[in-house]
Parts: structure tokens; sequence; C-alpha cells
């Protein structure tokens, strides 16, 4: 489950590279990644919908729970930061 994924202003726009880093660490039996975020947060919704994640449901108190089946490859376009 991903709660939280922060950067470094300085790495700003490293997110989705980072996003898939961190899946593709996950033990090869995982076939389901999670994440969660507040759903005032217009921007992490944003951010995790690009990256696969689809809304799975609202919980009361507005966290949005999301999911994305684990890719058999990394995803394409996603580069490292520079």
């Amino acid at each position: 489950m991903i709660r939280k994924l922060y950067t470094l202003p300085r790495y700003r726009g490293s997110g989705p590279w980072l996003l898939e880093v961190l899946i593709g660490r996950l033990p090869a039996d995982v076939g389901r990644v999670y994440a969660e975020h507040l759903l005032v947060d217009e921007f992490a919704g944003l951010f995790f919908e690009r990256g696969g994640f689809t809304v799975e449901r609202i919980e009361p108190g507005g966290v949005v729970r999301r999911a994305r089946p684990r890719p058999d490859i990394p995803a394409t376009g996603v580069q490292p930061p520079p």
C-alpha cells in the first residue's frame, strides 16, 4: 500500500519514475499495487490516475483507495530524473 510519496523540490517531476522503481522491487508474486490519498488532494489523484491506478472505493472521511495491476514489464516512457 502506497500511502505517501514525496520528493524533494529539486527532484520535482521524478514521481512517475520513482513509482515504477518501487513497483519493480516488489516480490514477483504481488499481482496488484494499492495506493491511497485524500479526496481533497487532486494532485495526488491525477498522479495515481496517470500511473494506471483506478478508484476502488472512497472511504468515509475522504480517503480514496486505488489499485492497479502490476505490469510484467516496466511502463514505457518513464525516465529517471536527470
